[in-house]
């Protein structure tokens, strides 16, 4: 949703601009992933920090349309975070505990919605 990634963007990024339609048109980001200050919004993707996949694999296939949509577009949990593209790409679907990307947030998001962490997940550090 176009509405999510500039409001990401603006959250998550410093001193950022907007031009006359609220789309981000400079500012800073830093990438969790792979420690990357990043100064082009073009190089910036919206991650979900549980892959849609992973969350359905962990549950979220019990849950109604509504439910799912509100994960995917959550904002206050955190479940969506401003990284470089490279690094968002590399880590596609996986989880973290098969060799995706690991935020600080990763356990937050999955605890707020109720979804299963794998034993690998849970022993791997932050960051």
């Amino acid at each position: 949703m176009q509405i999510t990634r500039e409001v990401t963007l603006q959250r998550d990024g410093q001193n950022v601009v907007q031009d006359d339609q609220c789309r981000a048109v400079s500012g800073t980001w830093y990438s969790e992933y792979d420690g990357l200050t990043i100064d082009s919004v073009s190089r910036i993707d919206i991650d979900h920090v549980v892959p849609l996949k992973e969350a359905w694999r962990s549950g979220a296939s019990e849950w109604t349309t509504p439910e799912r949509r509100a994960f995917a577009n959550d904002l206050v949990h955190s479940q969506l975070i401003a990284v470089s593209a490279g690094s968002n790409r590399a880590k596609g679907d996986k989880d973290p505990g098969n060799g995706g990307c690991r935020s600080s947030r990763t356990g937050d998001v999955s605890a707020g919605r109720g979804l299963c962490h794998s034993t690998a997940e849970q022993r791997m550090p932050l960051g």
